[in-house]
């Protein structure tokens, strides 16, 4: 009579998966905790798309105002004359220059200024970085 031998059996334990499983999940719980730390003080993210929705809001009106004047005249509606109310008002920390247009400039010939190009630009409350940037290539038909 020959003994067989038995082979070890091929794989892992239950112990071996045990221990992987506890480890992936304390490394998993130290990135949440990092990331979770992490996420509110980063506010720039929120500011630049603060920024742009107050830059193409204004855009909007810009162009809003070129409609209704039937393309005669060209302005932005919050300066100069009466401001079209909470819409002209800049939210806090936020400083928008538009440039490309006059106040009362009209058309002129469709040889000379067929079109305008209208920037309008929001910066920080210090005035010095620029947050956002928004052009418009606005023709005259």
């Amino acid at each position: 009579m020959t003994r067989r031998f038995r082979r070890p059996a091929r794989g892992f334990t239950l112990v071996e998966l045990l221990v992987f499983i506890v480890m992936i999940a304390v490394a998993a719980v130290g990135l949440l905790m990092s990331m979770r730390y992490a996420m509110p003080r980063s506010t720039a993210g929120a500011t630049n798309v603060q920024a742009v929705e107050v830059a193409q809001m204004r855009m909007e009106l810009i162009l809003a105002q070129k409609d209704t004047d039937m393309y005669q005249y060209m302005s932005d509606p919050c300066l100069g004359g009466t401001p079209v109310s909470a819409l002209c008002t800049n939210p806090l920390g936020f400083n928008v220059t538009v440039t490309g247009i006059a106040s009362a400039t009209a058309w002129t010939s469709l040889t000379s200024a067929a079109y305008k190009l209208v920037t309008v630009t929001v910066k920080d409350s210090t005035n010095t970085t620029t947050l956002a940037s928004m052009t418009s290539l606005v023709a005259n038909y």
